[in-house]
């Protein structure tokens, strides 16, 4: 993963720390890059989650019914602040399943418990809150917990997510009568109280399909997107299954095939299933799963990816069609997927009938293996246990990826990507005034730091993170700063990490690098006359008075350019021109 830092002042610059191979066991994390803690008699697909400061979140159901919900520092430590000395232990649980964040930092779990009813015994949904030091939230539903069928005698929990509002979907199994289960999708208020509004009256919409495990995530314009197998898993006649909902929970006929707002690919003719799905932020999704060729028991299963255009339609510019296989040895099975900034996609799973291990893939947006990651994109690591299974993952803002495996709490680190500042350097408000913005937000501590003289740096002024994640310092506080000096910033994360931008010069903050904007005022279109020396291609970046990037447009080999604002609210803007790495800038007021 990249880091970003917006610096105010003239050029384009991007820098790094040193790091080990991307895919190779991160020592800074855990002991060499792994982290274990035993507990047996824990059951389910374990879930990773991440919170904002980089901590870790994950959950084990314990038999017979009790929910245990952990919490580790960045580095894989135990955060003895969390609850009981890291770790929340709760009854009346029973298959914890899912784990949600709320904006104000409460964490959510998704799962079920299960009653005697006669012949067969009645599954309830059961979400549970937490507060953010672990404890019970006993302000959501009764002392912390909803109980609830929506109406049938079985249901089960396979994924939740939260509404920007607050609102909380879950995804699962529904079953009136014991006898045959379909996918649902519900809608609860932030209070744990049944949406009405979303579905039909018990707030919920069925799916069809005889059985299949789901997981639930958004597209851009806010549908509901669930991603799973129509059949169930291993399973010769199940198929990948994508369905969109509209927000009020109706299926969105205009996804999908004959308006039926689903979509089934064959992916090998003999049976696959989905895991997992994640959007890119061109509203593509990828999704991960396991493909039975010759069906289950016959032939060896083997990882299966797959990229959807938005509309529902394999993306032919991914892998083959749309398709990418990952055959090793053995048996493989896919469990996760994630993004990193840079586009590249990581999946993760197992392989082995009878000595599963741990396997982590990377790939290039394209689909084709990144051969920078691991052994020709692949990593296969085999902790000595018979039972090794990379169930999920998440990608920290350092670049870590962390791996929630077995047995029993496994986390493994892995280096990532190596981490860089993209630094922007402008001059927009006044003379002297370095001003910067952290795109991913996550550092602990921004260090402003000078040298002299071709000196050592040293800490003229430490900055905190901030809400607007924007920030000044102006170098004309530092007195002994002269026109031989340079700064540079010194980003600090919550694992101890560390990254650096490059050098700037008390020159080239002084520097005048503006843009000729008219009219100025504007109501609808700017013209823009850069540098003469400014004449390769490029890109014109508007950001509004909170430093948000608002709209951008290429260029090539122009000088002047004309850009349509119409769209944009009244107010201030600033425009920089990145042109081959010459960054140029000025404002504007639209009207």
């Amino acid at each position: 993963m990249k880091y970003f830092l917006l610096l105010s002042a003239a050029a384009t610059i991007i820098c790094s720390t040193a790091y080990a191979q991307p895919g190779s066991l991160d020592p800074r994390f855990g002991n060499e890059g792994i982290v274990q803690t035993q507990y047996w008699n824990a059951y389910e697909r374990p879930r990773l989650k991440t919170q904002k400061d980089g901590k870790l979140l994950t959950c084990i159901y314990a038999y017979p019914d009790t929910l245990r919900l952990y919490r580790f520092h960045p580095d894989g430590s135990p955060d003895l602040d969390f609850a009981n000395n890291g770790v929340s232990a709760t009854n009346q649980f029973y298959g914890a399943s899912s784990i949600g964040l709320q904006t104000d930092g409460k964490i959510l779990v998704g799962g079920t418990r299960n009653l005697p009813n006669g012949e067969f015994f009645e599954q309830r949904i059961v979400l549970r809150r937490f507060l953010v030091n672990g404890t019970i939230d006993s302000t959501f539903g009764e002392n912390g917990s909803i109980e609830t069928t929506l109406g049938g005698l079985q249901q089960s929990v396979n994924d939740l997510i939260l509404q920007d509002d607050g609102k909380i979907l879950i995804t699962g199994i529904f079953s009136e009568s014991g006898s045959r289960s379909d996918i649902f999708v519900a809608r609860f208020m932030s209070d744990g109280s049944v949406d009405s509004s979303f579905g039909d009256e018990f707030g919920l919409t069925r799916i069809l399909f005889n059985y299949g495990n789901c997981k639930i995530t958004f597209q851009k314009d806010g549908k509901i997107i669930l991603a799973g197998s129509s059949e169930g898993e291993y399973n010769n006649t199940s198929r990948f299954l994508l369905a969109r909902l509209n927000t009020d929970g109706i299926i969105d006929n205009s996804f999908g095939e004959a308006g039926t707002g689903i979509v089934k690919t064959d992916y090998d003719l003999d049976g696959d299933f989905i895991r997992d799905i994640v959007v890119q932020s061109d509203d593509k999704m990828v999704v991960v799963g396991t493909a039975l060729v010759g069906g289950f028991g016959n032939k060896i299963p083997y990882m299966a990816i797959a990229r959807y255009l938005q509309n529902g339609v394999l993306d032919p510019s991914f892998g083959e069609s749309g398709k990418v296989k990952l055959k090793l040895a053995e048996r493989t099975d896919g469990y996760a997927v994630s993004l990193q900034t840079n586009d590249k996609i990581v999946v993760c799973g197992s392989t082995s009938y009878t000595n599963t291990n741990h396997v982590l893939a990377r790939y290039l947006s394209d689909g084709s293996p990144d051969s920078s990651f691991g052994e020709n994109g692949i990593v296969e690591l085999d902790l000595g246990s018979i039972h090794e299974v990379a169930y999920d993952m998440v990608i920290l803002s350092t670049g870590r990826i962390v791996v929630r495996g077995t047995p029993s709490i496994t986390l493994l680190g892995f280096e990532g990507d190596k981490p860089s500042f993209i630094t922007k350097i402008r001059r927009w408000i006044h003379r002297n005034i370095l001003n910067f913005t952290d795109v991913n937000g996550t550092a602990t501590e921004y260090n402003i730091e000078q040298q002299n003289s071709a000196g050592s740096f040293a800490t003229i002024a430490s900055l905190l993170p901030n809400k607007n994640n924007s920030y000044s310092y102006n170098i004309s506080n530092y007195t002994s700063a002269t026109a031989n000096s340079n700064f540079r910033i010194k980003a600090v994360y919550a694992d101890g990490s560390t990254v650096y931008s490059e050098v700037v010069t008390e020159a080239a903050l002084m520097a005048d690098t503006k843009v000729a904007i008219s009219p100025n005022p504007a109501s609808s279109i700017i013209h823009i006359a850069m540098q003469e020396n400014a004449i390769q291609d490029g890109t014109v970046y508007i950001y509004d008075a909170m430093g948000n990037q608002v709209q951008t447009q290429s260029f090539a080999k122009q000088t002047k350019l004309s850009i349509n604002i119409s769209s944009l609210q009244q107010g201030h803007y600033r425009v920089v021109v990145n042109s081959n790495g010459i960054i140029s800038e000025s404002n504007f007021l639209k009207e």
